[in-house]
């Protein structure tokens, strides 16, 4: 980030990340905020998303330029271009808040991170065909109408299920057992 953006966004690292959605907290922790709305696997991938691009830049030693226009993640001459900060939370951030991961800008800029990481287990994660997956859409298809109180408590029991294959799937990932998707 520029040091003008810094001063413009108030000058104080918390200050100036308050509302981003990437976080630095008091705590000296890393938020990855708006997705705490989702599948513990989408979770988990993005937050392996997060630390694979970051071991990319450290590896290869890329500079992570902030470039004006640019709308996707892109590789030249030993730098990572990167949208600016004008486009992330101005049009790509009313893309996201009003047409998810349906929409065109979106899903672009979303494949060049997936394709600059280079995870197929997250683009997997992350994917159901070419389409990247959607909690809402998920939603919408079990239910045609407002769920009854028995049908909102099967929803939970089937999250926590769901919880509980993951978390088992990401220790056996850990200890190398072989991993199967049991959703």
């Amino acid at each position: 980030m520029s040091r003008e953006l810094f001063f413009e966004e108030g000058g104080g690292l918390l200050a100036s990340s308050a509302w981003n959605p990437v976080r630095l907290n008091a705590h000296g922790t890393v938020e990855l905020r708006g997705i705490d709305s989702t599948y513990p696997r989408t979770v988990l991938a993005i937050s392996a998303l997060a630390k694979g691009v970051a071991d990319r830049v450290r590896r290869e030693g890329l500079a992570v330029v902030p470039e004006e226009g640019r709308r996707v993640f892109e590789v030249v001459d030993g730098a990572l271009l990167v949208p600016d900060h004008a486009y992330m939370k101005g049009e790509l951030f009313r893309a996201a808040a009003t047409g998810g991961v349906e929409s065109p800008a979106v899903a672009a800029y979303l494949d060049s991170v997936l394709g600059f990481c280079g995870d197929p287990a997250a683009a997997e994660a992350l994917k159901e065909g070419d389409r990247y997956r959607s909690v809402e859409r998920d939603l919408l298809r079990n239910f045609s109408s407002t769920p009854s109180e028995e049908e909102g408590l099967e929803l939970v029991r089937e999250a926590c299920d769901r919880l509980e294959r993951d978390v088992a799937a990401l220790g056996r990932a850990r200890t190398g057992e072989a991993v199967t998707d049991g959703s």
